[in-house]
């Protein structure tokens, strides 16, 4: 097993164990190999499991950057990504506020991402095809490089569209104010809350 095979809902599980501080490093050893291969440890022998725990080294590693691809088969339907995001509906940036809202960790990607992936011959969001199937095969099938990928494509979306945002908000606020020390203050909200968005 690698990154790139490891489900969505498995990586958020190992996330939880890792971050389980009642946990000792010997029950998280198996609890890992219970969730990466879908066994139950105790029934192994210790050559079975030390073998499986070899198996498991790739969690030592980075995950690997993968490209965005158009399409994704997850579980029997094949998902088309919606990169063009000047097709964006009303429906679709509301739901993608609403999930950011609920946090941008892992365990909420299978969320956000199914207001971007669609089954294919279904072009309209949640119009003909049911949601929570994509979010289950989201959750289910989408490996984590591939969730880690397209979520960054889309984060970063949301950042440069909140900068540009915040761009025209102080274009407009400024346009006709004469008080200099007024605009200064606006300038210096506005700079403060873009570097606050893009952590600089």
């Amino acid at each position: 097993m690698t990154w790139l095979d490891l489900p969505l809902n498995k990586y958020v599980e190992i996330v939880n164990l890792y971050t389980d501080t009642d946990l000792d490093d010997e029950d998280r050893l198996l609890y890992v190999s219970q969730v990466l291969f879908d066994v139950n440890p105790l029934k192994l022998t210790m050559a079975e499991l030390s073998k499986l725990i070899g198996r498991s080294e790739f969690l030592k590693s980075p995950i690997p950057k993968v490209r965005v691809r158009d399409t994704y088969t997850l579980g029997n339907t094949k998902y088309v990504l919606m990169k063009d995001l000047k097709d964006v509906s009303v429906a679709q940036w509301i739901d993608f506020q609403s999930y950011l809202k609920d946090g941008s960790g892992a365990d909420n990607w299978h969320n956000i991402l199914s207001v971007f992936l669609f089954p294919e011959g279904h072009g309209e969001y949640g119009e003909g095809y049911d949601l929570m199937k994509v979010k289950e095969d989201i959750s289910n099938h989408l490996s984590v490089a591939d969730s880690l990928a397209i979520s960054s494509f889309f984060l970063t979306f949301q950042k440069r569209l909140s900068v540009l945002s915040l761009l025209s908000t102080r274009r407009r606020m400024l346009k006709g104010m004469k008080d200099r020390k007024a605009r200064r203050g606006i300038r210096r909200t506005i700079r403060r809350a873009m570097v606050d968005l893009i952590g600089g």
